[in-house]
């Protein structure tokens, strides 16, 4: 689902893409749905800060796929940004 909203924002179709978004949103409330995966789609939206926030939701949950951030290209556009390099320290992964 998140590759598909993904593919819509990629494409832009932002609400087509927040509709996914949105349903993901309300799937985890009551089934565990990944922040990662959920950030990514803030990522592809331009939301910087809201995927920042639901990184830092997976650091806190100890997210699976943490340690493939620095080379998800999903996340490439975050790389500038300080909170990312900060990230991948508290991951302890290089910089």
């Amino acid at each position: 689902m998140a590759d598909l909203a993904i593919s819509y924002a990629a494409s832009s179709k932002t609400k087509e893409a927040t509709s996914v978004l949105r349903s993901l949103e309300a799937a985890s409330r009551s089934r565990y749905v990944s922040s990662f995966e959920i950030s990514a789609i803030f990522v592809s939206l331009n939301e910087t800060n809201k995927a920042f926030e639901l990184l830092q939701k997976g650091y806190d949950e100890h997210n699976y796929n943490l340690p493939t951030l620095k080379v998800d290209a999903r996340f490439d556009n975050l790389h500038s940004d300080p909170r990312f390099g900060d990230l991948l320290r508290r991951i302890r992964l290089p910089q």
